[in-house]
């Protein structure tokens, strides 16, 4: 198996893994306007400092949901509705994407099919929490199980967007109602895999 061939059976996870990132980081750009509007700073660019202070997407959720906690401004369901996101990016959401993003990948061939087919899995027998995470679930293709990821990062994000347009400008946008997660991929089998063989 030549690396180009090995490149080009990779391209689709990257893709996916690239969609990943860009509404990640534009979910968490949207979380620091929530936050700039909450502390009510005199200053944006004070605000704009303090969440920028850690490099950590943890730690500035952390400073979001007090900051939220205390506001006095907010209305309770406004408050409870800027929870319930940060809840859902931190119960599930962040573990899976820092699945997707930090764990090793190996190539192996699905020969289940007439033509054999290269499919990208994450490296059984890597010591990585991250890959032994990954191999717990139930998928077919593990593209699949990075598609529900972005579709929820995708969600959560434009929920985000219409909370700080609703604050920042309530008299054009109500605020908004909260949005239906998407469906979970129905449970799949690893459908073959005995018969898959590392691709070198």
């Amino acid at each position: 198996m030549t690396q180009t061939q090995l490149r080009r059976a990779f391209r689709p996870y990257g893709i996916y893994l690239g969609e990943l990132v860009f509404l990640w980081n534009e979910l968490h750009q949207n979380l620091s306007y929530l936050f700039e509007l909450i502390i009510k700073s005199h200053s944006r660019k004070m605000g704009v400092s303090i969440w920028h202070s850690t490099d950590s997407d943890f730690v500035q959720r952390k400073m979001l949901r007090v900051a939220t906690e205390v506001a006095t401004q907010l209305s309770a369901p406004q408050r409870e509705d800027i929870l319930w996101l940060l809840n859902r990016i931190d119960g599930t959401l962040r573990h899976n994407r820092n699945d997707a993003l930090h764990s090793p990948f190996s190539f192996v061939q699905d020969e289940t099919e007439r033509v054999a087919k290269i499919l990208v899995i994450p490296t059984p027998d890597s010591d990585s929490p991250r890959a032994k995470s990954l191999l717990k679930k139930e998928w077919e293709d593990l593209t699949q199980e990075f598609e529900s990821y972005i579709e929820l990062t995708n969600t959560l994000n434009d929920f985000a967007g219409s909370m700080f347009n609703a604050m920042i400008a309530p008299a054009i946008h109500s605020w908004p109602e909260k949005p239906p997660l998407p469906q979970a991929h129905r449970t799949r089998s690893r459908k073959g895999s005995s018969r898959r063989k590392t691709a070198k």
